[in-house]
């Protein structure tokens, strides 16, 4: 393996620039920790785009879902756009960390992970290197691949035309298949604190000990934030409910998730999760999508050759709208969901 020194490119400045990006858009978020995050996220991007313009790779920052507000506020997404390749995501680094920290939410449709490395003051990013493909949280730096790797994976990706993947961004429409289903009742998540809950769903108990205390890796906080020492624990409830995906009842069932969490300043943090109920790993091909409240997709990951869970988890209001869809081949499973 090679040291972290050699994987190392010429550091690259954030100056003014970078910095409005990043206030600009952390200042659409209401949630503190989600606003740390996003800028953090920002200056990634900003970083490994203005790299790869300068080697002459043409990018598409706009239409990446880390330019997008509402994006941004349901999802720790760090992606730039790659016209007809694909998102590359690129994850923040704080200098002190051994890890690069990628959320489950990103796991699918991307074409390569970015780390990038910030120094104390924010004023600095270093590209370490990358990985092709990621199914955990925290990968250390010192797994990562050259650069120069990376650039070689780019390559392949444009001379593969059927590598492309065929949902790229998260906004282009994905037909609905020949069976559709749209549950005609809308699951109103806060009730379910109190413990009503719809027909269809069950209450699980006892299955909420790997919910994340914080949407960030612990060593993204900026240093000066110091939490209160009077915050109380957040409430959280997750239900579950069984779908099929086909004719057949035994076969291709799939167990639904929703947990909810409450948060101290009027949001809540909502997980959806999908998992298998016999077998250990889901179907290949599976897909799960977020879909805002024009029903637009926002987000979509699907499984590969063996993926036991697909997961993502976002912030909402009160009053939100959501719906979350299961695709397989023919098959179209819609839920409503109301905060």
């Amino acid at each position: 393996m090679e040291s972290l020194e050699s994987l190392a490119v010429s550091k690259i400045v954030l100056g003014v620039k970078a910095h409005q990006e990043a206030t600009v858009f952390s200042g659409q978020q209401q949630q503190l920790e989600q606003a740390q995050q996003v800028y953090l996220n920002t200056l990634a991007v900003y970083a490994v785009d203005l790299h790869l313009r300068s080697l002459g790779i043409q990018t598409d920052w706009p239409s990446s879902d880390s330019y997008q507000a509402v994006a941004q506020t349901l999802m720790n997404v760090a992606d730039l756009t790659l016209p007809g390749l694909g998102a590359l995501e690129c994850r923040p680094v704080l200098f002190d960390s051994e890890i690069m920290y990628v959320p489950p939410e990103v796991w699918g449709d991307r074409i390569g992970y970015i780390a990038v490395q910030l120094n104390e003051d924010l004023s600095e990013a270093t590209l370490l290197g990358f990985m092709e493909t990621v199914d955990v949280e925290t990968v250390p730096l010192r797994n990562l691949q050259s650069l120069d790797t990376f650039l070689e994976h780019l390559e392949a990706w444009e001379n593969s035309a059927q590598n492309v993947p065929q949902f790229q961004t998260g906004k282009k429409p994905v037909s609905a298949g020949r069976l559709s289903t749209q549950s005609d009742s809308i699951a109103h998540l806060s009730r379910w604190l109190d413990r009503t809950v719809e027909a269809g769903w069950q209450i699980i108990e006892g299955l909420l000990d790997d919910w994340h205390t914080d949407t960030l890796e612990p060593a993204m906080a900026f240093r000066q934030v110091v939490p209160p020492s009077n915050l109380s624990v957040p409430e959280v409830i997750q239900c579950g409910k069984l779908l099929t995906l086909d004719d057949e009842p035994d076969f291709n069932q799939v167990r639904l998730l929703v947990g909810l969490r409450s948060q101290t300043s009027e949001g809540y943090e909502i997980r959806v999760k999908i998992s298998p109920t016999q077998d250990p790993y889901l179907i290949p091909g599976l897909k799960l999508l977020l879909l805002d409240d024009v029903k637009e997709p926002v987000f979509q990951t699907q499984t590969r050759s063996k993926n036991d869970f697909l997961q993502f988890t976002f912030n909402g209001s009160s009053g939100d709208r959501f719906s979350v869809k299961i695709i397989y081949q023919d098959v179209s499973i819609e839920e409503q969901f109301m905060i």
